[in-house]
């Protein structure tokens, strides 16, 4: 999958599929495109008709309320950030701490279900290192009896030494509704915390600097293309 440049060139030049994808985009705001492209290609290849999932997704996302993303921005600002999920949602825990670290400019701490019960939970136990801390706990409808008691007892229990807990509800009932919702969440979020902080949400000037020393010392894309041409010699 991509929007063109080496990763193009190399997959036409050994005839693999490719998808392509808007070019414009950084890989975090493009992943909703990057998603759907896949599902999309799924459906097409008769691994499942996801039509219904896509449709609710477009209803999902116009239902979600903007002004109380706006409330858990204004609540979380400023704060250090906890982010939990049940192990179902492992991957979407993972993509909110990443728009928080390059949106919002933020290191943040996440984890799942039921690991976090046999580690994490021990490090809130000093009320004084966790009085400025929020926790972000994405939460599903549909989650077990078990889950369900098992976070509700965990809120309990560090409650009273963080400085606040929100729960966000996955909205939609296929799977893929509930993860495109919570993309949408966690990069709303995200920037707009950015911008309650005066801080440009699109510019990752250490990621960028780190790709330009890196490329200067050595030369990763065209050792690559270097290996591809003995490969493609190969095959020809």
């Amino acid at each position: 999958m991509t929007s063109g440049g080496k990763l193009e060139e190399w997959f036409i030049k050994f005839n693999l599929p490719l998808i392509k994808v808007p070019k414009g985009y950084s890989p975090r705001y493009a992943a909703l495109s990057m998603l759907i492209s896949i599902v999309i290609y799924f459906d097409k290849i008769g691994l499942r008709n996801f039509k219904k999932d896509i449709e609710e997704c477009n209803e999902v996302l116009k239902k979600i309320n903007l002004n109380e993303l706006d409330k858990i921005a204004d609540k979380i600002n400023n704060c250090d950030l906890a982010i939990y999920a049940p192990n179902d949602f492992e991957s979407i825990a993972r993509r909110f701490k990443n728009d928080f670290n390059e949106n919002s400019k933020l290191l943040v701490t996440f984890d799942t279900f039921p690991e976090i019960d046999h580690n994490d939970i021990d490090g809130f136990e000093n009320p004084e290192l966790n009085k400025n801390r929020a926790v972000l706990l994405i939460r599903d409808k549909d989650e077990s009896f078990e889950m369900e008691n098992r976070i509700e007892i965990t809120k309990d229990i560090i409650r009273k030494n963080v400085k606040s807990i929100h729960d966000i509800w996955t909205p939609g009932e296929s799977k893929l509704a509930k993860i495109v919702s919570l993309i949408f969440i966690g990069t709303y979020v995200s920037c707009k915390l950015a911008e309650l902080n005066g801080i440009d949400a699109e510019k990752i000037e250490f990621v960028d600097r780190l790709k330009k020393e890196l490329k200067e010392k050595i030369n990763l894309v065209e050792r690559l293309e270097e290996k591809l041409k003995l490969k493609y010699k190969e095959f020809n």
